[in-house]
């Protein structure tokens, strides 16, 4: 009767307490292990600890849109799947928060609950009224059987100069194939310098890359060699390149940048990649200022090309913005950092932080890494889009001869220029 004890008490915490905890700085939000198959729908959560209570951010993606769903609970040691129906990985459900998803089949729930003193699990299940049919997503592990003795799941934060993993490392890679018709995967590729992988770049128009300055300037200025973009790389092999690769002819990184860890600095550490020639077919993800009120309670999400994962493989993860920003903005919206909770290694810098805003993507910042203090603390940085970052972005579009505005804000250079390699083998 050890678990009907503990059954009974995450009823009614989950019942009785379903409200979100307020206040800021109270916590750090972690994210939370995965497990099992998804039929359907994405599953993530985070834990934010704070005065002996858990509050759990609960986010699914992929479900039927329009369509109710039911964040299920339960305790359920074996993870075993049930005989009748693969997707389902409670075998002991305990009680269910009801939700609804919007047109683009996302749906959030919040719960607070106190500590348990055993393993505790959360799967979605969403439901298709006209066909009466059920998909699901894969599992969330709330609480692991270690809650006995302490009140996280996940391991101390993991911090150095080329690793900030907050918690759990919960990146998940994205598809090995396929990458040239589904998104976010076209819209993002890996910049290429001297032949070898350099960092991440978001493709903003045709011709254009928005990436993190340090990945091509350094404290020796512009860095030497040839600079490549491959849109969608997914993998080592020559099929995993659908649209090849596009060298750059011009870089334009913020005049004022330094190679300098400072908030003030790392606020300008992104630069804008001009292709020789458009790339034909890419999607374009869309860099966008967005108000604190309007993201501060959003779910982030950052792409990139991890040094410590195989070669050319693209990996996200998902997290969330602090509640204390205190560089977000500067210098009256000139600049600005934000502070949030993704996972990032090496090679992951200059990739797009995102958020979805009116059934869009909206890259809100450039994924650049944080020094190990912050880690420590749970914050990786952003390069944040201001009003005036798009501002100078959208200018550098416009520099002769494409053109006639030259914004003093950037300084340029032209590296050596080589042709394009197409895509495919």
């Amino acid at each position: 009767m050890h678990y009907r004890f503990h059954t009974y008490m995450l009823v009614v915490a989950l019942v009785a307490t379903g409200t979100r905890i307020q206040g800021q700085g109270q916590g750090e939000s972690k994210g939370l292990p995965i497990y099992g198959p998804s039929c359907g729908a994405t599953l993530s959560a985070t834990k934010t600890s704070m005065h002996g209570k858990h509050r759990f951010d609960l986010h699914v993606e992929g479900a039927y849109a329009n369509a109710p769903l039911a964040f299920v609970f339960g305790v359920d040691e074996t993870r075993n799947p049930l005989p009748l129906n693969p997707c389902t990985l409670l075998t002991t459900p305990i009680v269910h928060v009801p939700a609804f998803t919007n047109g683009d089949g996302r749906a959030h729930g919040s719960i607070v609950v106190p500590d348990l003193g055993t393993a505790a699990y959360c799967q979605a299940l969403p439901i298709n009224l006209f066909g009466n049919e059920v998909s699901a997503s894969n599992g969330v592990q709330l609480f692991g059987d270690e809650a006995r003795v302490g009140p996280s799941a996940c391991p101390p934060n993991k911090c150095t100069a080329s690793e900030m993993i907050i918690g759990c490392d919960n990146r998940i890679r994205g598809p090995l194939t396929g990458t040239a018709a589904s998104s976010p995967w076209n819209m993002v590729g890996s910049v290429i310098r001297n032949g070898g992988p350099s960092g991440t770049g978001t493709l903003i128009s045709a011709k254009y890359v928005l990436t993190a300055a340090h990945v091509v300037y350094d404290n020796n200025g512009f860095k030497g060699g040839t600079i490549g973009f491959r849109l969608g790389l997914s993998g080592n092999g020559c099929t995993q390149r659908p649209f090849g690769t596009h060298y750059v002819k011009r870089v334009f990184v913020p005049r004022d940048y330094v190679h300098s860890a400072s908030a003030s600095n790392k606020a300008l550490d992104y630069c804008i990649l001009e292709l020789a020639n458009p790339i034909l077919g890419g999607h374009v993800m869309q860099a966008s200022y967005l108000s604190w009120a309007t993201v501060q309670n959003m779910q982030t999400t950052a792409v990139g090309y991890p040094g410590d994962k195989p070669w050319g493989s693209c990996w996200y993860d998902r997290g969330y913005l602090a509640d204390s920003q205190p560089w977000a903005w500067q210098n009256s919206g000139e600049k600005g950092l934000l502070r949030c909770s993704n996972d990032g290694v090496g090679g992951m810098s200059g990739g797009p932080l995102y958020v979805w805003h009116n059934g869009v993507r909206k890259l809100i910042g450039v994924f650049i890494g944080s020094p190990e203090n912050e880690c420590l603390n749970g914050h990786v940085w952003a390069a944040r889009m201001t009003p005036n970052a798009i501002e100078h972005i959208n200018n550098a579009k416009f520099f002769p001869p494409n053109g006639n505005v030259i914004d003093f804000f950037w300084r340029w250079n032209s590296p050596p220029l080589q042709a394009d390699v197409p895509g495919g083998c």
